[in-house]
């Protein structure tokens, strides 16, 4: 399980469980990311595209209906995924994003 070290309004720092690095999450490299998705996904027009980039600030998805409550980020070449062992530690870090001025999309 990836454990989260910190989180700014720049981004998150976390444990990688696989190569046991700190490594970081850029919230702004992920918002991009989600942004070209969408403008491609809904073939938005130059003004259309403006107007997204302008208001979306997502970073990520958040699912708190699984066994385990997680939150995957938009980072490539593929998604970042932080799992939670509790309710509260879920919530906390997605309130903790909100309050840094960033949003993740709600699939539950």
């Amino acid at each position: 399980m990836n454990i989260i070290q910190s989180i700014s309004s720049k981004g998150i720092e976390y444990l990688n469980e696989e190569t046991k690095l700190i490594e970081f999450i850029d919230f702004q490299i992920c918002n991009n990311n989600w942004i070209e998705y969408r403008i491609i996904k809904q073939r938005s027009s130059d003004i259309e595209s403006q107007k997204i980039r302008k208001r979306d600030r997502n970073v990520g998805q958040r699912d708190s209906f699984t066994k385990s409550c997680y939150i995957k980020f938009f980072t490539k070449p593929s998604m970042i995924k932080i799992e939670f062992n509790s309710i509260d530690d879920f919530q906390n870090i997605r309130d903790a994003i909100i309050e840094h001025g960033w949003n993740t999309l709600d699939l539950s």
